[in-house]
C-alpha cells in the first residue's frame, strides 16, 4: 500500500481579497506662490494706501485631511494602496489702511483627491512609501471682507469660473504603532495646480478677475494617523 502525502498552502493577498482597508485623519500644509492674489490684495483691494512693510503675502495654507484607504495589498517585498481624501485648508490675512477701515482676506484651498502609492517594508514597523501619485480637484475661493468701525460693510468672493483637474506626486514613510491596525504616515508632495484665474461677477458692473492667482507648482506636507482593519 502506497500513501502519498502533500501539503497545500494558501496564497495571501494582504488580509483577504482587498487587504487592509480603513480611514485616516491628519494635519496638512500647502506651500505655493500666489503672486496674482498678493498683487490684487496689496494694490487694488487696499487702494495703494498701505505701507510696504504691511503688505500681506499669501504663501501657506494649513488645515486638516480626512480620507480612506480603499485597500492596502501587502506582499513580502512590496505593498500597494488605493486611497481617497478631502482636505480643509485656509490662509487668512488682514490689512488696515486707516484707523477705522480694515480689510480681511481668507483664501480657502479645500480639495478632494484620489491616489495610489507603492512602497516597500524596511523593518517590521517601518515602511517607505516610494512613490504616490494622484489627481486632485480644488474648491478654491478668496473671500474679501471690508469693515468700517468694526462693522461689515462689504463682502466679495472670487472663485475659478471652471474647475480643472490638478495632479500630485509624493513620497513618504509609514511607522506602524500596532502592525496592520494603527500607523503614523508622513507624506511630502509636489503639486501641479490648474487654477488659471479667479472671477467675481457683480450684478451691475459685470465681472472682475484675478489673473494667474497662483504659480502652477507648489509643495505640500501631510502627517496623518491611519486606522486599518482586515477586510
Amino acid at each position: 500500500m502506497l500513501i502519498f502525502v502533500s501539503n497545500s498552502n494558501a496564497q495571501k493577498f494582504g488580509f483577504g481579497c482587498l487587504g487592509l482597508s480603513g480611514f485616516y485623519v491628519g494635519i496638512s500644509e500647502h506651500h505655493y506662490k500666489a503672486q496674482g492674489i498678493n498683487n490684487y490684495v496689496n494694490t487694488n483691494a487696499a487702494g495703494n494706501l498701505i505701507k510696504l512693510d504691511d503688505e500681506v503675502n499669501f504663501n501657506l495654507s494649513s488645515g486638516y485631511r480626512i480620507g480612506a484607504n480603499f485597500f492596502r495589498a501587502k506582499w513580502d517585498q512590496v505593498f500597494i494602496t488605493a486611497k481617497g481624501f478631502f482636505q480643509f485648508l485656509k490662509e487668512e490675512h488682514a490689512l488696515n489702511p486707516s484707523q477705522t477701515l480694515q480689510h480681511k482676506f481668507q483664501l480657502n484651498m479645500n480639495q478632494w483627491g484620489v491616489g495610489v502609492d507603492i512602497g516597500i517594508p524596511i523593518t517590521s514597523f517601518f515602511d517607505w512609501k516610494i512613490i504616490e501619485g494622484g489627481v486632485t480637484y480644488y474648491n478654491s475661493e478668496l473671500v474679501q471682507q471690508q469693515f468700517a468701525d468694526n462693522s461689515l460693510t462689504r463682502e466679495i468672493k472670487f472663485a475659478p469660473e471652471k474647475g480643472k483637474t490638478s495632479y500630485y506626486v509624493a513620497t513618504g514613510i509609514i511607522v506602524h504603532i500596532i502592525p496592520d491596525y494603527m500607523s503614523l504616515e508622513g507624506t511630502a508632495a509636489y503639486n501641479v495646480m490648474n487654477i488659471n484665474e479667479f472671477i467675481h461677477n457683480l450684478p451691475d458692473v459685470g465681472g472682475s478677475k484675478i489673473k494667474e492667482p497662483f504659480s502652477k507648482y507648489g509643495f505640500s506636507g501631510t502627517f496623518q494617523l491611519n486606522i486599518s482593519f482586515p477586510f
